[in-house]
């Protein structure tokens, strides 16, 4: 069993990655951790420390050999996420406890079947992470105080009874739009129409959200 930790942003993201890691060490095999820019060297170097602390050493993706099995890889390679991901039986998804980044998108991991366990901060994804917890495929930690705790009894969870993969079907199955759709809910966001405040096709997953574009169609008898 690999965990991956992708889209790791500052301290708390490392610490429930590394410590939640080292606490499920006996049901879980390897750790991949993903920062959010391979390229920055002082979250690097916090990544470093936080391996160490749980006494374990990290082997860089582009130095790994083959069949070498290391319990850390830290991905330093770009464009890699979706192979790995293949690989994996969870991902914490970082950026959920950081106001300043309002969380990512889960979308990445679970469309490769991986669930998912992230923060209580999801702004930009909100309607995403919403329907996907109901799904089972997301769960959120809530209080950062005892979010380590909480993720590894989420994992557990997890571990125990996997989502149904039917579900997550069913909920991929109706965001699929139509680009009539999307197209009338863009111009009806511009013609200040828009009664959601909101257009983009990835906050759409209700078809009562939509806009129908028969609404922008103009009235018969009229000029």
């Amino acid at each position: 069993r690999v965990m991956m930790a992708a889209n790791l942003i500052g301290k708390t993201d490392i610490r429930i990655a590394t410590q939640g890691f080292a606490g499920l060490a006996g049901e879980l095999d390897s750790l991949i951790i993903a920062p959010r820019v391979v390229t920055n060297p002082e979250r690097n170097r916090w990544i470093e420390e936080a391996v160490e602390e749980i006494g374990m050493e990290i082997v860089r993706l582009s130095q790994l050999r083959e069949k070498e099995r290391p319990r850390v890889i830290l991905v330093d390679t770009c464009g890699d996420l979706p192979h790995l991901y293949s690989h994996c039986c969870i991902t914490y998804l970082g950026g959920g406890f950081d106001p300043g980044k309002r969380g990512f998108d889960p979308m990445e991991t679970i469309c490769q079947g991986v669930p998912v366990i992230c923060g209580p901060i999801f702004d930009y994804n909100r309607i995403a992470v919403q329907g996907l917890a109901e799904t089972g495929w997301i769960r959120i930690l809530q209080d950062e105080a005892d979010a380590l705790a909480s993720f590894q009894e989420a994992a557990r969870a997890i571990f125990r009874k996997r989502p149904c993969p039917e579900r997550l079907r069913h909920f991929l199955d109706q965001r699929r739009e139509d680009p009539l759709c999307i197209a009338a809910e863009i111009l009806a966001d511009l013609a200040g129409e828009s009664e959601f405040g909101y257009f983009l096709p990835e906050h759409r997953t209700a078809p009562q959200e939509r806009i129908d574009p028969k609404t922008l169609e103009e009235p018969q008898g009229e000029q």
